[in-house]
């Protein structure tokens, strides 16, 4: 039985599995090793931020590149009325890659997260597998068409982040104008061109683009 936590991990997470006989080392992916499953650990306001800044592909896409892991993410939701006007969107994004990429498993907080770490530990102790079979590398393919992707998802983030646009809205503005570029330049004319766009919205989303800092 193999159990490793990030050194990084807060004291409070980790000296309660001093009992289980863990190892401490500093990962270069995941925050704990169960087995051969690599996971990592996200409060429910810090998958938001990496889920818009993009460290969350890149947090998956690097737990990918361990080939004798199986990634998987265990989600805290400590804090709901942090993220409460993100919750529908992010529900849905959490379905799709839990449906599309790997495994999430959803925790109250840091106590039912260690317990539920004990019990992946029991189960491995029985022989039990960990991570569901037929998992899906969205990564997988050409060093070219990684870099396309991220090219992609950095230019809808961008755009998304402006106010009253959202990654549906991005991807329409993208898809009118083909660059990030080209749409910011155009953005007087999104309520004219791209549909579910209005006025209040091209007003607040110019008055962030032409900001003068």
């Amino acid at each position: 039985m193999r159990l490793v936590v990030d050194k990084r991990e807060p004291a409070n997470f980790r000296l309660p599995l001093v009992e289980m006989g863990f190892k401490e080392r500093k990962l270069k992916a995941g925050d704990i090793i169960i087995g051969d499953m690599l996971v990592e650990r996200k409060g429910s306001t810090q998958f938001v931020t990496d889920w818009f800044s993009g460290q969350l592909d890149w947090q998956i896409r690097n737990m990918f590149k361990r080939k004798k892991y199986r990634p998987a993410i265990i989600m805290e939701w400590e804090d709901l009325s942090k993220i409460m006007k993100w919750l529908p969107r992010l529900e849905k994004h959490l379905d799709k890659l839990n449906w599309r990429v790997l495994p999430i498993y959803k925790s109250d907080g840091r106590e039912q997260t260690l317990a539920w770490i004990k019990e992946q530990v029991a189960d491995l102790r029985k022989g039990k597998r960990l991570v569901r079979d037929g998992i899906v590398n969205p990564y997988k393919g050409s060093k070219r068409e990684d870099k396309n992707a991220m090219r992609r998802t950095a230019a809808i983030t961008a755009l998304s982040r402006l106010p009253g646009i959202g990654d549906d809205r991005a991807l329409k503005i993208l898809n009118q104008y083909g660059t990030l570029s080209v749409a910011l330049k155009k953005v007087h004319l999104w309520s004219k061109q791209v549909n579910g766009i209005g006025t209040k919205t091209v007003m607040r989303a110019s008055k962030v683009i032409n900001y003068r800092f």
